[in-house]
C-alpha cells in the first residue's frame, strides 16, 4: 500500500509503510546526527524502530553539528 508523507516540506510517496529506522536506511542516512520531528513533536531515538509512518505524516529531519 502506497503512502504519502511530507519529508522536510516536500511530498514523498513510499511504496509501503515504513518505520523511521527503515526510512533512514532507504535514504542512506545515519540517525546519529539527526533530530526527528514527527507531526510537530520531537521523537526520541529509542522510538525510531517502533514508529510506523502513516499516510499524511509530516516528518522533519534536522541535522545538528557540534563545534567549539
Amino acid at each position: 500500500m502506497e503512502i504519502k508523507i511530507k519529508l522536510n516540506g516536500e511530498e514523498r510517496l513510499l511504496d509501503k509503510a515504513l518505520d523511521i529506522a527503515s526510512l533512514f536506511l532507504m535514504l542512506e542516512l545515519s540517525a546519529e546526527n539527526l533530530i526527528v520531528e514527527l507531526n510537530r513533536e520531537l521523537l526520541h531515538k529509542n522510538k525510531y524502530e517502533q514508529t510506523i509512518l502513516k499516510n499524511g505524516d509530516e516528518l522533519e529531519l534536522i541535522k545538528f553539528a557540534g563545534g567549539g
